[in-house]
């Protein structure tokens, strides 16, 4: 490292297995995990290796549960119903609630 730059420490907060998030200078960073391939191909076989990519930029913690919801949505093909959708969004929900109350304890100063 150069004299006089600093490197900046890498800090995530998981909110599930499959996302996290993290921060710049203006904004908060939704990261999704990614298996990753042998090649560029996306029908290349999976290494066995994970990373995490990003998948948007925020400006408070509201809208990135807005995004993940609608994201986890579009990847459901069998949501027919308004009470499917309820359901997928409320697994959704506790699936995030569940990853962070198991992980960080909240105390009152």
């Amino acid at each position: 490292m150069a004299e006089g730059t600093a490197e900046k420490e890498e800090y995530q907060v998981l909110l599930s297995a499959d996302y996290a998030i993290d921060t710049d200078k203006l904004n908060i960073v939704l990261k999704e995990k990614f298996g990753k391939r042998e090649s560029k191909s996306k029908h290349a076989a999976l290494t066995g290796e994970y990373g995490w990519r990003d998948l948007g930029y925020f400006r408070n913690l509201t809208h990135v549960a807005d995004y993940i919801v609608k994201h986890e949505l579009m990847k459901e093909h069998e949501i027919g119903e308004l009470r499917d959708i309820a359901e997928r969004i409320e697994a959704v929900r506790d699936d995030i609630v569940d990853h962070i109350t198991e992980r960080i304890t909240i105390t009152k100063a």
